[in-house]
């Protein structure tokens, strides 16, 4: 009997801490799986493309990069993205790598639909080429955004 006892007392510790050790990974480690991918053409004559990539947890980001023939354009692409926010949360300046000249700018924003939920948005300029993260979840956009940043 105190096999059997013990046996089960080591089981559910092990269950136990498998369990809890993985949801710890899950929360500081978060994982994206990608939902589906295509190309897109923005207002402007930016061409590019966008992916929807899902967290275990269930949040949802989007990730829209545009490639536009000047940087006046994809200015003008950025200038109207940041127009129709709710908030501007964080401005950015982006440097080179030698940090001398300046690339781009980079915002963190907040939107409202219609039905009162937020949405967080974050906008980037480099050169010729726009690059956009959306997701309901501000840790998850930040995170993500930080992963796939290239520029």
């Amino acid at each position: 009997m105190r096999k059997i006892a013990a046996s089960l007392l080591i089981f559910i510790v092990a269950f136990g801490s498998g369990t809890l050790g993985t949801k710890a990974y899950y929360k500081w480690n978060i994982q994206f799986r990608l939902l589906g991918s295509g190309v897109s053409s923005s207002g402007g004559g930016g061409y590019g493309s966008f992916s929807s990539w899902e967290s275990y947890d269930g949040q949802r980001v989007t990730k829209y990069i545009a490639d536009f023939e000047s940087h006046e354009a994809a200015r003008r692409s950025l200038d109207e993205s940041i127009s129709t926010a709710t908030d501007i949360l964080e401005k950015e300046i982006l440097y080179d790598r030698s940090h001398t000249k300046v690339v781009g700018e980079r915002y963190v924003t907040r939107r409202e639909t219609l039905y009162g939920r937020n949405y967080y948005e974050i906008i980037s300029l480099d050169e010729t080429t726009v690059y956009t993260f959306i997701s309901p979840s501000l840790p998850h956009v930040r995170i993500f955004e930080a992963r796939e940043r290239k520029f």
